[in-house]
């Protein structure tokens, strides 16, 4: 993800646009921003613990909320903070070292690889391109679960 700066604590916000495990010695997650990279002390659950609270609860809280209301039960779509329509939906299991957490509302499209059908492209509104290895209709799943959890959780959804 090229150089960037190093911090202890990182809250997710609408100008990022994915985080992941970094497999670093001096830190553990990548961050990608509009205009930032930042590499994080935190754990990736670590920084959506900390998103969820200060949005109100617990990241088990939300997930749970999620399959409790929507019946979605893998790769359960976090709204960490829907006063803030910030919606994040993981790329497998949270618990899988090649998770991409991916922040909803900063998507503008997903396509199928053109040479891999076991990868897919997200392509970001600032036009950058994320190559995940997890096929198209995964994503494509992802994104309308994600969506889903934005209507049943989101400023209009109850």
């Amino acid at each position: 993800m090229g150089n960037g700066k190093i911090l202890s604590i990182y809250e997710p916000t609408n100008d990022t646009l994915y985080f992941r495990t970094a497999f670093e010695f001096d830190y553990e997650t990548e961050v990608k921003e509009y205009h930032h990279v930042y590499k994080v002390k935190q754990t990736d659950k670590q920084i959506l613990d900390y998103a969820c609270l200060k949005g109100g609860a617990t990241y088990e809280g939300r997930k749970r909320a999620v399959i409790h209301n929507t019946g979605i039960q893998s790769k359960v779509p976090i709204p960490v903070d829907p006063l803030r329509n910030l919606y994040i939906f993981p790329t497998h299991s949270p618990e899988s070292d090649a998770n991409i957490w991916i922040v909803y509302h900063n998507v503008d499209r997903y396509i199928k690889h053109p040479t891999d059908k076991t990868k897919s492209i997200i392509i970001f509104k600032n036009r950058e391109q994320l190559v995940l290895d997890v096929s198209y209709s995964s994503i494509k799943n992802q994104v309308h679960n994600t969506a889903y959890c934005v209507s049943r959780f989101g400023r209009d959804g109850h």
